[in-house]
């Protein structure tokens, strides 16, 4: 579990410069998408006849959405499906304390392997480092194994 400091600038002579904390939120959890588009050159290497290597590095452009939520105690109307009943009551829900939404610059670098299938196309597994140039960068390092035809 960790906490949001919500904080306001202060300018005042008798305070210090920086933040005065105004509450803190409990976070108990959070969600994260991110969406991208990236252009890559790929530079090829042949191992032998049943593997063959590749290079790659790109740029390109990714959309991160960055929710937290809380959980919180709701007043409202629950219908039991069973019995058919609705009455009054308090249940747990969550609430999103804090969100943020942004789109920016990101480039990529990685490598694989490409293994040749007799019918044609390919089967390949490669990693790639993803950075997305955001206040903090947000970095990744994904793992792919698919199927190319």
């Amino acid at each position: 579990m960790s906490s949001v400091r919500t904080c306001v600038p202060s300018g005042r002579r008798h305070h210090r410069r920086g933040c005065q904390q105004l509450d803190t939120v409990r976070i108990d959890d959070g969600d994260t998408e991110v969406w991208g588009l990236n252009v890559n050159g790929v530079y090829r290497l042949q191992f032998s006849q049943r593997a063959r290597g590749y290079v790659t590095a790109g740029i390109g452009e990714y959309y991160r959405n960055v929710q937290m939520t809380q959980t919180v105690l709701l007043a409202g109307t629950y219908c039991d499906p069973w019995w058919g009943f609705c009455y009054p009551a308090v249940f747990p829900g969550q609430v999103i304390a804090a969100e943020q939404s942004t789109t920016r610059f990101s480039w990529n670098a990685g490598f694989g392997v490409e293994f040749p299938l007799s019918a044609g196309g390919s089967w390949f597994i490669d990693a790639r480092y993803h950075r997305i140039e955001t206040r903090e960068p947000t970095e990744f390092i994904p793992i792919t194994v698919g199927l190319r035809f």
